[in-house]
C-alpha cells in the first residue's frame, strides 16, 4: 500500500468508526481512484483496501457505483450497513 493510499484508507476507516460510535447503521463514503489511462481494465486496490478496512469494523459493503469524469478520474461511491 503506498503512502497516499494507505492514508486514504486510514482516513475512511477513521471516518467509519465514528458514524459507528455515533451509533448510526449506514455509512456511505467516496473513494477517488485516480487517472486511469483509456482502455485500462485491472484492479481497482484503493477500493479494495477501504472496503476491507471498514468491514474490519464489522459494517457489511450493501451497495457501490463507480463514475469518471472526462479526465479519466474514477471514484467508487460506497454504500455499508451495519
Amino acid at each position: 500500500m503506498g503512502i497516499s493510499k494507505g492514508a486514504e484508507v486510514v482516513s475512511v476507516r477513521g471516518e467509519a468508526q465514528k458514524v459507528r460510535d455515533a451509533g448510526r447503521t449506514v455509512f456511505v463514503c467516496r473513494i477517488d481512484q485516480g487517472v486511469l489511462e483509456p482502455g485500462w481494465s485491472g484492479s481497482l486496490d484503493a477500493v479494495g483496501e477501504a472496503i476491507e478496512a471498514v468491514e474490519e469494523l464489522g459494517w457489511r459493503l450493501d451497495r457501490s457505483t463507480f463514475a469518471g469524469d472526462n479526465r479519466g478520474h474514477t471514484s467508487a461511491f460506497l454504500i455499508f450497513r451495519c
